[in-house]
């Protein structure tokens, strides 16, 4: 019994998960975009008093919050590059398939022609 060579392993994935985990992956990109476009102003904090530490509480939360939206945007720009990555693999799926496709209809138009 031989063993697989090392890098011959291979993976198949249908084409058509490929499609729906880009467009699961879309949704959850248009929810967060959609969560932080309406809510991201609100995070804002606003002391509760004049005091200082009120006024450094409400800072501190500020800067927290802030950086959340950040964290968050970037997570926005991770779920781009996946999605623009699963349409490059559609697209060369369908190259593939559209390429195969014409060539057996260029094989079948040749049959029984002499």
């Amino acid at each position: 019994m031989s063993t697989p060579e090392a890098g011959s392993a291979t993976m198949r994935v249908d084409p058509a998960e490929v499609v729906r985990l880009k467009t699961r992956l879309e949704a959850v990109r248009a929810t967060v975009s959609d969560f932080v476009l309406a809510n991201s102003h609100a995070l804002a904090a606003v002391p509760f008093a004049e005091d200082v530490v009120s006024q450094e509480a409400s800072q501190d939360f500020t800067e927290n919050a802030g950086q959340a939206i950040d964290v968050t945007r970037q997570f926005i720009d991770q779920l781009n590059l996946t999605i623009e990555g699963l349409q490059g693999a559609v697209d060369t799926y369908n190259l593939a398939d559209d390429t195969h496709a014409m060539t057996m209809r260029n094989l079948g138009s040749g049959i029984g022609q002499s």
